[in-house]
């Protein structure tokens, strides 16, 4: 009898992203190769095989491949597929994945893998949601026929309803919307009433606290509840605010309190800090709103100059951050604090709540008549599907891998439909996950994606994470130029220190928004590969 051979070292030889043994959260920066090793991975779990069965490590029909583009899906199916056809002779040795696959499979077995990617399920976390809703249409609601909207298709669908909509609330005095439109046209033209209410149609997350069925008009308790909302929001605006020039306003104030102690502050000096001691009384740490706004109109109306001696210099640091920490690209965003006492205006906001929630009932029910869904409606049923236990027992062992691409750029709710279909698990052992991406490349925020999600996912699987961080593409003067800029900013810190001699802060300072971006950490410098700032191959 001839014994077996010893299988090779399969993490030695490929190590743990090319694993199939092994979750992956691998966090890739830009130029790291994250694509090439996401496709190389894909390869190696539906053309390698198991040391200890013979057998392949899945089936192309058991590996759930996710995207965030069409794009990007097609171009990974097309790697794949590339990868699968090409030549024996035209493997590079060093490509250890794609040199086992054309040793161990010929061409007419590669042939046969890449004709069954046509059904495999490569493609955006949408395709995969309408795919699950396809198949269990008794539990999910949806009809076999449903159709969901393009995003821009859904823009122009939603427009013409809103028009038509509205149009039918003013004529017909039975509509239930008829008073609270009527209302909002004595307010507003009729041109803003359409576009403000098709946002709000289109707006996903609920829209104020009035229960279902409430008529069109303005009830008490929801004017009440959004005039303690908008209280609490004006709140808590300020005291950020407040919190971020505690700082700037004590350091000032230190130095007006040493100037009268010595006994010859003049007269401004004396002024600015008996006014500094009344905001500092009145709004630290919790703001007072009636005056709030008030006090630091007064300050920031006092001018640097030098009669003010060495307070010259601070009072303009402080108009610096004020202008900073106020702004958003130049826009004003604190709101104003007397306009949380303003109850008409909450009952007016009521009244648009209102009539906004009767339009999106009303919409609801056109695409359900017309077995049409909103694309963000994919992953809401899935996410509810998937919650079924009766889809679970038919889901379970049927996802084997799950390999998700630019993970930084997903919401909550993709994220629970991805982890749920990883908690059914392979037949045979726990579904193994191989999230991509990179914190720091997070951009759809406006979309809802939240890069604290792929933060989460390196806390909860250390024992899986993996760092690339070789740039084969920047220049090494671009590199260099990147690990100035961008580390102080992702740590917060705004440029505030290096100001003109008049004072202003830099331009990048009036972007406003960066305390508002750095939520992730710029944690290891870039490690480029090129040697030369000039493009490869060119003379």
């Amino acid at each position: 009898m001839t014994a077996r051979p010893e299988p090779r070292d399969e993490a030695g030889r490929f190590g743990p992203i090319f694993d199939p043994r092994r979750s992956v959260v691998l966090v890739a920066s830009a130029g790291t190769g994250k694509t090439w090793r996401l496709v190389r991975r894909y390869l190696r779990i539906i053309a390698g095989r198991d040391p200890s069965s013979g057998e392949p490590w899945a089936r192309p029909e058991q590996v759930v491949a996710v995207t965030f583009t069409r794009a990007a899906a097609a171009e990974m199916r097309a790697r794949v597929f590339a990868a699968l056809t090409t030549p024996a002779a035209a493997v590079d040795a060093s490509d250890a994945v794609l040199a086992e696959l054309v040793a161990s499979h010929e061409l007419d077995a590669r042939l046969a893998l890449a004709e069954r990617l046509a059904a495999a399920p490569i493609g955006t976390l949408h395709s995969l949601c309408a795919r699950l809703l396809a198949e269990f249409p008794e539990l999910s609601g949806v009809p076999p026929e449903a159709r969901p909207l393009d995003p821009g298709e859904q823009l122009l669908e939603l427009e013409t309803f809103v028009r038509g909509w509205l149009d039918r609330a003013l004529d017909d005095p039975r509509h239930r919307a008829h008073p609270g439109c009527l209302e909002l046209l004595r307010a507003h033209p009729l041109a803003f009433v359409r576009r403000e209410l098709q946002a709000m149609v289109a707006e996903r997350r609920p829209l104020g606290t009035q229960a279902p069925g409430t008529e069109a008009g303005e009830p008490p308790e929801a004017a009440e509840a959004i005039a303690a909302t908008r209280e609490q929001f004006v709140r808590a605006q300020w005291r950020d605010y407040i919190a971020q020039m505690q700082g700037p306003l004590t350091l000032l104030w230190h130095g007006c309190v040493q100037q009268t102690q010595r006994g010859h502050a003049p007269p401004r000096v004396a002024a600015l800090g008996a006014l500094l001691t009344r905001i500092i009384q009145r709004h630290l740490p919790e703001p007072e709103l009636s005056t709030v706004d008030e006090d630091l109109r007064e300050l920031l109306a006092t001018r640097p100059s030098a009669k003010l001696g060495s307070l010259e210099q601070p009072l303009q640091q402080l108009r610096n951050i004020h202008r900073v920490v106020s702004t958003r690209r130049e826009r004003p965003i604190l709101p104003d604090p007397h306009a949380a006492d303003d109850r008409p205006q909450a009952a007016h906001l009521a009244r648009w709540l209102t009539v906004a929630t009767l339009a999106r009932r009303d919409w609801a029910e056109t695409l359900r008549r017309r077995a049409t869904l909103r694309y963000d409606d994919l992953e809401t049923l899935a996410c509810e599907l998937l919650d079924d236990p009766r889809a679970a027992e038919h889901l379970r062992g049927r996802v084997r891998h799950l390999l998700v691409d630019e993970y930084q750029d997903i919401d909550a709710t993709q994220a629970q439909i991805l982890e749920r279909l990883a908690e059914l698990g392979g037949d045979r052992a726990a579904t193994k996950v191989f999230f991509v991406g990179d914190p720091k490349q997070s951009i759809y925020r406006f979309r809802g994606a939240d890069p604290q999600v792929f933060e989460r996912a390196v806390v909860t699987r250390p024992e899986a994470v993996v760092e690339l961080v070789e740039d084969r593409r920047s220049s090494p003067a671009l590199a260099r130029f990147l690990g100035q800029l961008f580390p102080p900013l992702f740590a917060g810190a705004l440029p505030w220190a290096n100001t003109t001699a008049a004072g202003r802060p830099p331009e990048l300072a009036l972007l406003g928004d960066i305390a508002d971006h750095a939520t992730v950490p710029w944690t290891r410098d870039i490690e480029v590969v090129r040697d030369s700032d000039r493009l490869p191959g060119l003379a």
